[in-house]
């Protein structure tokens, strides 16, 4: 592995996700598809290559810098001349970003591959089929200490910590890195957006914390970031807030849990909301716990949160407990009135299709929709690499499938308990078309804080939107594979 330099080409790459994981394929169609959001690792670590003194460092992400969310000739110039390709990558992205990595070995033999991120963290050992590191969890001070060894002595790979790589026809994990402390993450510099990304992105980005106290089976935040709540210095965040306002016309705080709800939350808010420019309004991701602080969620509103992203996840206790959540049915159904009385516009997340499911249960958890959010996700329950729920769906034989482009939610991937497997994902999309038709926007208009996008997300859904979602070529070759095994 050849040495790097400080003029080194590094070129940090990540990729939307296509249907069927072709790269450069028809992009995928769900909810995500019209949000315009940066990058969320790759302007952080790509800030700390440029700390270290790494003046020759590029970003490409195709939805902005190349051409129709499409990699250019230019663009595959660019990533085959790089001395480093670093490859960011999610689960339902990894099959196009492996392929990426095998068309720039075949331009470059000499150039290093990295890849980072959920997928390759869980899934290292296949990850080494494609690129020649991994990097496992969090990456800033891994990528830190990877360059300073590439730039000194490539030979010493085994002295960096939560790193997989291939040596002489082996792969070698190191030492795990312990998670970055409070104080370590307040050290990091602040994300780095290029002037392509800032004029084309709708939606700024800021994270204000990492991990999360709960512990859900299905989901893979804890394995990647742990189940400590680490909380960013108050100094970090405020010059991030005066960094990221103006930077699209809304910002998303991606915390996966923003403020579990002790008073400590509540102070930050409160500072931030004292010392802080507020700027652009705000769409933050919770839990139905805020509810039960006034003091919270007036907190959250002081800095902007208008919108909360709120996982809900189901209304039957059986499949709660079944997916490891800690809140009941009760509780989320008190919650969420709660939040709109509020002023809140509540997006629900909901998983359908737990062992506690029935038709009957479903066509309650409709009706409760329809009347009580904003707007509605409806997950499948999704066997994510490196969760709990994943090895024991593997291990009662209920995965159906490993075709990694339909890790995104909208797809029954596992053979339900009390429906065949066609006929949850028919479900599903019923559920949609009722939740966002003519017929319900009265009642979601009634009592939403947002009328105005209330009505734009149902015209987006009936003009075409859950067609694209549920007909696309991906999602009806998946419907026909279901069929055959229902």
């Amino acid at each position: 592995m050849k040495r790097i330099r400080k003029d080194s080409r590094l070129t940090f790459v990540e990729l939307p996700p296509t249907q069927f994981g072709v790269l450069n394929g028809p992009g995928g169609f769900d909810i995500y598809s019209h949000a315009k959001l940066p990058s969320r690792a790759i302007p952080t670590l790509r800030a700390v290559m440029i700390e270290d003194g790494y003046s020759n460092t590029h970003e490409l992400n195709p939805k902005y810098h190349g051409e129709g969310g499409k990699l250019t000739a230019k663009n595959m110039g660019d990533i085959f001349s790089s001395d480093i390709l670093f490859l960011s990558a999610i689960t339902r992205t990894a099959k196009q970003t492996m392929t990426l990595a095998d068309l720039y070995r075949l331009n470059n033999q000499g150039g290093i591959i990295v890849a980072g991120g959920p997928d390759p963290t869980f899934r290292s050992d296949e990850w080494l089929n494609h690129v020649d590191i991994v990097v496992r969890g969090e990456g800033e001070a891994t990528l830190r200490d990877l360059a300073t060894v590439l730039s000194q002595d490539p030979s010493q790979l085994e002295s960096v910590r939560g790193i997989q790589y291939n040596r002489k026809g082996e792969q070698v994990r190191t030492e795990p890195r312990p998670l970055l402390t409070e104080t370590e993450l307040g050290q990091m510099p602040h994300p780095v957006f290029d002037p392509v990304t800032r004029k084309k992105i709708s939606t700024g980005a800021i994270e204000l914390t990492r991990g999360c106290p709960h512990n859900c089976d299905y989901c893979a935040v804890t394995s990647m970031y742990g189940n400590v709540y680490r909380r960013k210095p108050i100094k970090w965040v405020l010059e991030e807030m005066n960094q990221v306002n103006g930077l699209g016309k809304r910002t998303f705080v991606v915390d996966d849990n923003v403020a579990p709800g002790g008073h400590k939350d509540i102070e930050r808010l409160e500072t931030m909301a004292e010392k802080g420019d507020k700027g652009n309004t705000k769409v933050a991701q919770i839990t139905v716990y805020v509810a039960r602080s006034e003091k919270l969620m007036e907190a959250l509103r002081k800095i902007g949160v208008d919108s909360l992203c709120v996982g809900i996840e189901s209304l039957s206790d059986e499949t709660l407990k079944d997916l490891g959540k800690s809140s009941d049915a009760s509780m989320n159904r008190w919650a969420i009135p709660r939040f709109r009385e509020r002023g809140f516009f509540v997006h629900g997340m909901m998983m359908l299709g737990g062992n506690g499911d029935t038709p009957e249960s479903l066509r309650e958890t409709e009706e409760w929709a329809n009347r009580n959010l904003d707007s509605v996700q409806y997950f499948t329950p999704v066997p994510i690499p490196g969760t709990r729920f994943r090895h024991r769906m593997k291990e009662e034989g209920r995965v159906l499938t490993e075709d990694w482009a339909l890790y995104d939610a909208q797809h029954v991937l596992l053979r339900p308990v009390n429906f065949t497997p066609i006929g949850l994902q028919e479900r599903i999309e019923e559920m949609y078309g009722s939740f966002y038709s003519i017929k319900n926007l009265k009642n979601r208009l009634r009592n939403s804080s947002r009328k105005k996008t209330t009505i734009v997300l149902s015209m987006l859904a009936l003009s075409g939107g859950l067609k694209k979602i549920f007909n696309n070529p991906q999602s009806v070759a998946h419907k026909e594979f279901l069929r055959s095994i229902s």
